[in-house]
């Protein structure tokens, strides 16, 4: 017992020591680059929480301030702590040594996990690439007028950053450079901000409100997952580039105006909650997955001078009741409105030669399709699943339907196939049970296959008058019953 007395009695001293170390403000003023290591004894480098500094640092001045900031944890045991708050307002950086004047270096302060508030140089006039990456407990940021650019990924994974004021007259927010910021939860764009880079507010999951509308070129991804960000407005946008608002879920409300030519793939896609949009008269182009699964979006009106509707753009929009297809539209993708369950009227005024596969599968509310005089081929699955259809139109220029293209469409009664037909897919008709009418223009029997037709009861096959040697000669149509001439 008396030994351990002597042992805590001689450690509580060193706590004492280093406690006391971590709550003072170290003070430091250097007369000339190069002298800061001289101003720090080597047993205290490790153990400042509060540091000011005053005076010119040069190119080694600077590596010996990122060993003392830059870590991530420290050795408590040997009373070491990781620098909390850092004040360089008095500094000047030196050219030289791999440095220009007034700049810090790239990654300056990168991985300085304890870091929670820095006043940078009075003097700088940008904030380095990575400057802060991974500066995860840092709060606040100061600095001055001089400032006049961020660089890209500056605060990127600075997950406790609440607010930062920007330049008054920075023109771009550059790309990542608050990547990751989870609890920044408003930011005041400045009016002279045009650009906003790939990343540059990914993953900013409070980010609530911020002002959009001097903004002229959204880049990829430069807002998706902003969970908490509810409406955004633009005045003048030119440039809207994939995932740029993607599964931003509590986003509701989006207003599009200036010369935008082309709606990037994938724009809004998960953003589940919104329900109002319009697309500008400029649009030419909507990108494949632009608004895939807005699931609360009901009604959109395309502009006149849209010509491409891009893959799986509206898939899965389950509260989406009616659409119209401009006729500049040339090419559809696919799947372009699948699982869109709820879409009952589609008018497809356009000059599209094909109907791309699984573009309409599952729209289980849909009833009546006219497809345009242009078509030459229905794609696989193209209606498969449509349990309410009841009649569609399929022009004469139709020379192929796919695989599965009416599979379970479950209330069709009766079709027609036009003249030019040569060629129906697998299991195009399967699993239509109400279906008592083929109605069958050509004079040559389209190729089909065993299960073309599979699953139907009580279906005749209409042909045309004369043709019935050609039909009992071509070996599948010859095995189905109920085939008669008109």
């Amino acid at each position: 017992m008396k030994r351990l007395l002597v042992v805590l009695l001689a450690v509580l001293p060193m706590m004492a020591m280093a406690q006391a170390t971590k709550s003072v403000v170290v003070r430091i003023t250097v007369d000339k680059g190069g002298e800061l290591a001289d101003q720090i004894k080597m047993e205290e480098k490790f153990k400042i929480a509060e540091l000011e500094i005053s005076g010119p640092l040069n190119g080694n001045d600077v590596k010996f301030l990122q060993q003392m900031v830059n870590r991530s944890k420290a050795n408590d045991k040997m009373g070491e702590c990781l620098v909390k708050r850092l004040d360089l307002s008095g500094v000047t950086i030196l050219e030289g040594m791999k440095l220009n004047a007034n700049e810090l270096p790239a990654n300056c302060f990168s991985g300085a996990k304890g870091l929670e508030s820095i006043t940078l140089p009075s003097s700088i006039i940008s904030i380095p690439k990575n400057c802060f990456d991974g500066c995860t407990s840092l709060r606040e940021v100061y600095y001055t007028a001089s400032v006049k650019r961020i660089e890209s990924g500056a605060f990127r994974y600075c997950e406790n950053l609440k607010e930062i004021t920007l330049p008054s007259d920075i023109t771009t927010i550059e790309n990542n450079t608050f990547y990751n910021c989870k609890h920044l939860g408003h930011i005041d764009l400045p009016a002279s901000v045009e650009t906003i880079g790939d990343g540059a507010f990914e993953f900013c999951t409070e980010l609530s409100g911020i002002s959009l509308k001097n903004v002229t070129k959204i880049g990829d991804s430069a807002f998706e997952g902003c969970s908490h960000l509810t409406a955004i407005e633009f005045d003048q946008l030119k440039e809207l580039d994939g995932d740029a608002f993607k599964d931003c879920t509590s986003l509701t409300t989006v207003r599009l105006e200036g010369s935008l030519s082309d709606i990037g793939s994938n724009a809004f896609h998960g953003c589940s909650q919104l329900t109002t949009i319009n697309i500008p008269s400029s649009v030419k182009k909507i990108g494949s997955k632009a608004f895939k699964s807005c699931k609360k979006l009901k009604a959109i009106e395309l502009p006149e001078g849209l010509e491409k509707l891009g893959s799986h753009a509206f898939e899965n929009c389950s509260s989406l009741r009616q659409m119209f297809i401009p006729n500049h539209v040339t090419s559809i993708g696919s799947s372009a409105f699948e699982d869109c369950t709820s879409l009952d009227t589609i008018s497809i005024d356009c000059m599209i030669k094909e109907i791309d596969s699984d573009l309409f599968r599952g729209c289980s509310s849909l009833k009546v399709v006219t497809l345009p005089l242009t078509v030459k081929k229905i794609g696989d699955k193209a209606f498969d699943k449509c349990t309410s259809l009841v009649s569609v139109s399929i022009p004469v220029s139709v020379k192929a339907i796919g695989d599965e293209a009416f599979r379970d469409c479950s209330m069709l009664a009766s079709i027609e196939l036009p003249v030019a037909l040569e060629e129906i897919g697998s299991s195009a008709f399967s699993k239509c049970p109400s279906l008592r009418n083929v109605y069958i223009k050509a004079t040559n029997p389209p190729s089909i296959s065993k299960s073309t037709f599979k699953d139907l009861k009580a279906c005749t096959f209409w042909i045309p008058k004369g043709t019935r040697q050609l039909y009992e000669a071509n070996k599948q149509w010859a095995k189905l019953s109920g085939v008669k001439e008109m």
